[in-house]
């Protein structure tokens, strides 16, 4: 940091309000110009292996906050230094440093799907997984794992530009290898995708036997971020059955277990689903109240599809009740929103409620 400074002072770099530091265009273009030339190649890798290293962590640093529900501060941190995060990662996918892709996964997944930056997700993580399978080699336990991990959150980007075939045999694949490695966190992760994947396509008994699985493995991992997903998505499935207290069991275990932990994404989407329920049951004011909720949570947390799906929700609610003036408003905007993350299964939804 001194190092910094004593630039800053030499006025070779200058610093904003917001306290980041900015080269000159002529500097930052010799500095690229040395960076090029062969006779300073070992510098030059040396420069690119630090900055891979440290924004790896910087990013790794936010993971755990960025699972319950860190807020737009911590998304609007990260979005500053989007380009410097891809530059990292598409270096280390280069030159192997397979520990920066593992340690910041997490944290880029979640940076990414709150963004809704599905599409520049699904590219930084093919290029990963083109990468670790032309490295790895039989045995190598921990590019299987990491492999593993890369297809679950590959699977997550194929649901959501609704490309469901390749959702499915890419979960497959990562669950597969978590098996082989008798991982039971990592299976359950893939199966969550999995189990998504049919939620999404309205297959309810795939998806709550895929959702089951999750719930024994998080409790066999004892994972209990993943036990609360598996939850969620029990009690998500079992809206559409007849047996209302066994699915008011599962969501409120679920939003409990979030509670406790802080889990507030987790907490988001329970929330949706007991509005969903209240709606099939014609309780129209509770089911109102807990998507307003919901809406509130996900605007807390920058999440701008879950805040969409809200919307939308909050619409079909209003649309039942008589108000069609008001159920349009939320609706268009939810419309807009899918429309622009290319969320064509919940385009699709949207314009069937408007009428189109």
């Amino acid at each position: 940091t001194s190092g910094l400074y004593n630039l800053q002072y030499h006025a070779l770099l200058r610093r904003d309000e917001k306290g980041r530091f900015h080269m000159h265009p002529l500097l930052r273009q010799l500095a690229g110009e040395k960076l090029g030339d062969p006779a300073t190649s070992e510098l030059a890798a040396q420069a690119a292996d630090r900055h891979s290293s440290y924004f790896a962590g910087f990013l790794e640093s936010f993971a755990a906050d960025l699972q319950r529900g860190a807020g737009q501060e911590v998304l609007q941190t990260i979005l500053r230094d989007q380009a410097n995060l891809r530059a990292a990662w598409g270096h280390a996918a280069q030159v192997g440093q397979w520990g920066a892709i593992a340690g910041c996964l997490d944290g880029a997944h979640y940076f990414y799907q709150r963004m809704g930056l599905f599409g520049d997700e699904a590219a930084l993580i093919d290029g990963a997984i083109t990468a670790v399978r032309t490295a790895m080699e039989p045995g190598d336990l921990f590019l299987a794992a990491l492999l593993s991990r890369l297809l679950t959150v590959r699977a997550r980007d194929y649901m959501n530009s609704a490309q469901f075939a390749e959702g499915i045999e890419t979960a497959e694949e990562a669950c597969a290898l978590a098996d082989r490695l008798g991982d039971k966190n990592l299976e359950g992760q893939a199966r969550l995708a999995w189990a998504r994947i049919h939620s999404t396509q309205h297959k309810r008994e795939a998806a709550l036997g895929q959702f089951e699985k999750v719930v024994v493995l998080a409790k066999g991992a004892q994972n209990q971020f993943l036990e609360a997903d598996g939850w969620i998505g029990v009690g998500g499935q079992l809206i559409w059955q007849e047996d209302v207290s066994k699915m008011q069991e599962a969501l409120y275990h679920a939003l409990d277990l979030c509670r406790t932990l802080r889990y507030q994404s987790g907490e988001m989407e329970t929330l949706h689903y007991l509005g969903t329920l209240e709606t099939r049951r014609e309780a129209f004011a509770a089911a109102g109240g807990y998507h307003k909720q919901a809406l509130t949570l996900s605007r807390l947390l920058g999440d701008v599809a879950a805040e969409a799906e809200e919307l939308g929700s909050l619409g079909v609610v209003l649309n039942l009740q008589g108000d069609l003036p008001g159920s349009q408003i939320y609706q268009q905007e939810a419309l807009a929103t899918f429309r622009r993350l290319n969320m064509t299964e919940s385009e699709a939804w949207m314009l069937g409620e408007l009428g189109y």
